[in-house]
């Protein structure tokens, strides 16, 4: 017999140094799909901009923005790099983060968390530590707007966000159930 599965799309936004993370997070929704999936009827589906989206015409970001659609969870993660410009927003991740905090203010979803890596590095020239101090100023002015999160390296970082998505992934759930209720 068929079963009523509720799907929540988790769409990652990230500057390319934390590619570490970004994979991490595949091993982290096989693991909650395997476990609490079947027993809650949900299963995640991970976004990102390299799996669901395909060469179109257009400005880059918008092409990627569309593509992307709607998603239930936002997971930004930022380390030492912000990123290049679109046209629209100094980075992708920003312009990203900005469609999502402009739903979520409307509509109260999606779910956003923002994640910076605490690890050490070596930034050996003035354009990396511009990219860090445009890091350090998009992490300070989201301090006034939400409860942000460090971790200590790539490798912690599962163990970091896998809580925080479970929780997140849960809510989900019950929303669902609310609404067919209604």
């Amino acid at each position: 017999m068929p079963q009523r599965v509720t799907k929540v799309r988790v769409f990652i936004a990230s500057p390319c140094d934390v590619q570490k993370e970004r994979d991490s997070l595949d091993n982290v929704v096989r693991e909650l799909n395997g476990t609490y999936g079947p027993t809650f009827g949900l299963v995640i589906e991970l976004v990102r901009w390299e799996t669901h989206c395909r060469p179109a015409m257009g400005r880059p970001q918008a092409v990627i923005n569309e593509q992307i659609g709607e998603y239930d969870v936002f997971v930004g993660i930022m380390w030492n790099r912000f990123g290049g410009p679109t046209g629209e927003a100094e980075s992708g991740t920003a312009e990203e983060f900005g469609l999502a905090l402009e739903r979520w203010r409307r509509d109260k979803r999606p779910h956003i968390s923002f994640y910076f890596s605490q690890a050490k590095s070596s930034l050996n020239s003035p354009a990396e530590l511009e990219q860090r101090r445009k890091v350090l100023e998009f992490k300070d002015n989201l301090k006034d707007k939400a409860i942000i999160w460090d971790y200590s390296d790539s490798g912690a970082f599962p163990d970091t966000v896998r809580p925080h998505l479970s929780r997140s992934w849960l809510k989900c759930l019950f929303r669902s159930l609310l609404n067919l209720r209604e």
